[in-house]
């Protein structure tokens, strides 16, 4: 079990938006939701640009220190095959055909994201993901995500960190932050 104390500003769900963290969760049949968090400034609570903690249903039995998993990372990063993978847009498509069948309606999923880079800590994916109606229905509004993929006592953890998009400085802001957070769950788990 892992330790986490929220950062201010984030709450754990509550009321109507534990519904919501659930349908979320359960249209994500890649990952293991950990942690969602939702902004609850000034007491108001709002599902937008939340903060999630997840691992990848494929490693959850995986053992690996930061140090390994991060090199490993790199070589995936670099390779060209991953950058082709990611540009089929199948992850789109998978996610969309998941969260319609959770909703029971149709959605899109449009992402942009890709590997920025990696450092000490993390390796870094960012971009724009937009989920709106299904298609013919108008654009969905993008919202900024950045993820660091780290590990923690030999864990492979994902720490998203969802903002509002206003142009690619936007994503590359919440890198700092998805940094900082996983240095704290980091810390908070020695």
């Amino acid at each position: 079990m892992l330790k986490f104390t929220l950062p201010p500003g984030y709450c754990a769900p509550q009321r109507k938006y534990i519904d919501i963290a659930q349908l979320v969760t359960a249209s994500d049949n890649q990952n293991v939701t950990d942690l969602t968090a939702y902004k609850c400034d000034g007491g108001v609570m709002t599902a937008k640009d939340p903060l999630l903690i997840k691992t990848p249903k494929s490693v959850l039995m995986t053992d690996v220190e930061r140090p390994e998993l991060l090199k490993q990372m790199g070589a995936v990063f670099d390779n060209p095959a991953f950058s082709t993978a990611i540009a089929t847009g199948s992850i789109d498509s998978d996610s969309a055909k998941s969260i319609s069948e959770v909703l029971g309606q149709s959605v899109t999923v449009k992402t942009t994201i890709k590997p920025i880079g990696k450092d000490d800590t993390c390796a870094y994916l960012a971009g724009t993901v937009a989920i709106g109606p299904g298609a013919g229905d108008g654009e969905p509004e993008a919202s900024a995500v950045t993820g660091c993929i780290t590990a923690v006592n030999k864990r492979i953890l994902i720490v998203y960190v969802y903002g509002s998009y206003s142009g690619p400085q936007s994503i590359i802001a919440l890198a700092p932050k998805a940094k900082a957070l996983a240095l704290q769950l980091i810390a908070e788990n020695q």
